[in-house]
């Protein structure tokens, strides 16, 4: 079972959210809202989910705000999460030769420097400026070299 838990400062835990069937590969906070990325099994769906925050311990429904499965087709993981300060989302990817998708908040959607990363992005940080740090692991379509990504994104996150 893939729930979501809020943990107090006291180490209780409360599950706010049942996301049964689904494997969850990331969890960000962006605005008044908890984004995942993760694998429906029932259907193969490769998705972001997200639920309003109403109090931290109040959550609203699990609703899809972005189709990975449709946007990049049904083999293309969605394993890493974030956002740039202006509400564009950045979904890390297992895609060739395009793994990290910008979606923006109109819902239109673009690669990341086009044909120019390595494939397999499990996970995404910003620094304090202007560049967006990635992991990468290996593949065997993929260049060993870097693991790890400094990409000017050339605004804050």
């Amino acid at each position: 079972m893939s729930e979501l838990f809020v943990l107090d400062p006291s180490n209780n835990f409360e599950s706010v959210a049942d996301y049964t069937g689904i494997i969850i590969r990331a969890v960000r906070v962006y605005g008044n809202h908890v984004y995942l990325a993760g694998f429906r099994t029932s259907d193969s769906l490769r998705a972001i989910w997200r639920n309003e925050i109403f109090a931290p311990n109040n959550l609203g429904p699990n609703e899809i705000v972005f189709d990975v499965t449709a946007a990049l087709g049904p083999n293309i993981d969605a394993q890493a999460l974030t956002f740039s300060e202006d509400g564009d989302m950045y979904i890390g990817t297992t895609a060739a030769p395009d793994p990290i998708l910008i979606v923006h908040p109109d819902g239109s959607s673009e690669p990341l420097y086009p044909g120019v990363l390595d494939p397999n992005i499990f996970d995404m940080a910003w620094g304090n400026g202007i560049y967006l740090y990635a992991s990468r692991r290996y593949s065997t379509t993929a260049q060993l070299d870097p693991r790890l990504l400094r990409i000017n994104m050339q605004k804050l996150g």
